[in-house]
C-alpha cells in the first residue's frame, strides 16, 4: 500500500508541436497518480470528506525534468508517501521510461478543515499513520521560493476563472494555476525547456468568478512567475529554472 504505480501511455493530447509531453501536463499526472493512491490507502477527497471532514490541499511542489516523454512513449508512473509530519506529508513521484527516470517530483499535502479551511493534525483524521512508510525522496533538495518583487512593467495578462478552472474542493485547481502561469511562455520558450526545475508554492485558495492577474520577471534565480488577486493578494509562484540536458 504504501506504493503504488501504473503504465501511461503518452497521448495526442498532452503533447505540443515538439511532439513532447508540455509542461503544463506534469501537474496533471502527478496529481492524478496521487489520487488513485490516496483512493487504495482510503483517503481520497471523497472518503476524506465523509470520514473527517477535511480535505487535501497542496502547498509545494518541486519538479525536475531531465527529458520530456515523447508522443506515444510507453511510461510508468511511480508514487509514494514518505513518513507524515503533524500537519503534513510529502508524497513522492517519477515518470520512468526503459528504466530511466525522466521526471521526478515531491509534493507537500496538507489537509484542512471542511467547514473552517483551517488546518487538521493528521492524527484527527483518518489518515493511517502505522504504514511501514518508505525514506526515499523524489526530487531533493528544498522547495525553492520566488523571491522577486513584481512590478507594474511584469504584468502579462488577466483572467476570470469560470467553472471549468475549479476542482472538487471549490477552488482553483493545482493543475490548472500550473497551465495558467506556464501561459505567460511563448512556444519557442517552452520547446527550449525540456530539462528544468519548477517550484510551485501555493499561497492562497481563489475561486469561480475572481479575476487572477499574471506576471513574470527574470531573475538570477530563474525565471519568476506570480498569480494574484486583483487586491495583491498573491494566489501561486513558480520558479522555473533550465538544467542542462539530462542533469
Amino acid at each position: 500500500m504504501q506504493f503504488y504505480e501504473q503504465t501511461q501511455k503518452i497521448q495526442s493530447s498532452m503533447v505540443g508541436p515538439q511532439l513532447r509531453l508540455c509542461l503544463s501536463q506534469l501537474p496533471v499526472l502527478i496529481q492524478d497518480v496521487s489520487t488513485e493512491h490516496a483512493e487504495r490507502m482510503g483517503v481520497d477527497g471523497p472518503t476524506l470528506r465523509e470520514k473527517s471532514n477535511a480535505y487535501w490541499a497542496i502547498t509545494k511542489t518541486k519538479i525536475v525534468v531531465s527529458r520530456l516523454p515523447r508522443m506515444f512513449e510507453q511510461t510508468t508512473i511511480q508514487t509514494w508517501p514518505n513518513q507524515p509530519s503533524a500537519i503534513s506529508c510529502d508524497r513522492n513521484c517519477t515518470i520512468v521510461s526503459d528504466g530511466n527516470i525522466c521526471v521526478q517530483a515531491r509534493t507537500q499535502w496538507v489537509m484542512l478543515d471542511c467547514d473552517t479551511h483551517k488546518l487538521r493534525r493528521l492524527d484527527s483524521t483518518c489518515y493511517p499513520r502505522q504504514l511501514d512508510y518508505l525514506d526515499q525522496c523524489a526530487a531533493k533538495g528544498p522547495y525553492r521560493r520566488v523571491t522577486a518583487a513584481f512590478e507594474e512593467t511584469d504584468f502579462v495578462y488577466d483572467h476570470l476563472l469560470r467553472a471549468s478552472d475549479i476542482d472538487l474542493s471549490n477552488h482553483t485547481n493545482n493543475a490548472v494555476s500550473c497551465r495558467l502561469l506556464l501561459d505567460m511562455l511563448t512556444q519557442n520558450e517552452l520547446s527550449a525547456l525540456e530539462a528544468c526545475e519548477m517550484n510551485i508554492h501555493y499561497l492562497h485558495e481563489s475561486h469561480e468568478g475572481e479575476t487572477l492577474c499574471f506576471f513574470r520577471k527574470e531573475t538570477p534565480e530563474g525565471l519568476s512567475l506570480m498569480a494574484c488577486k486583483q487586491d495583491g493578494t498573491p494566489t501561486v509562484t513558480m520558479l522555473l529554472t533550465p538544467l542542462a540536458h539530462g542533469q
